[in-house]
């Protein structure tokens, strides 16, 4: 009778501790919307996320926020900063309050789609 049952539902707060969230961003380049249309990716605004990323000079760099304390030259993680939300809209947040990671894509261009058979 002392039988105790481990619950099966997690809480908000274990998930969160359990998980890891990752931003993924692009700096220039061409991508296509869900229907498939193609845009361009805007110019990212001097002092966004993707311009501080962009100084590295990499092709694709991954940051682990998780980790870092804050200084003077990061100050940016840890206060609003503006990250252009699907390439084109100026969103403001706080990176380490929302994010665990960056991955930023230097240039991206638009899929190439599979054809489908219509024999089949």
């Amino acid at each position: 009778m002392g039988n105790k049952r481990k619950s099966i539902f997690v809480s908000a707060n274990e998930i969160k501790e359990q998980s890891y969230y990752l931003g993924l961003f692009m700096y220039e380049g061409e991508i296509h919307t869900d229907t498939g249309q193609p845009y361009k990716i805007e110019k990212p605004p001097k002092k966004s996320l993707e311009d501080y990323m962009h100084q590295v000079q990499s092709p694709a760099l991954f940051t682990d926020f998780s980790q870092l304390e804050k200084t003077s030259g990061n100050k940016w993680l840890f206060t609003k900063t503006i990250f252009l939300e699907s390439g084109t809209m100026p969103t403001l947040f706080v990176p380490r309050d929302q994010l665990d990671g960056a991955l930023l894509v230097e240039s991206v261009s638009p899929p190439e789609y599979l054809k489908r058979n219509k024999n089949k």
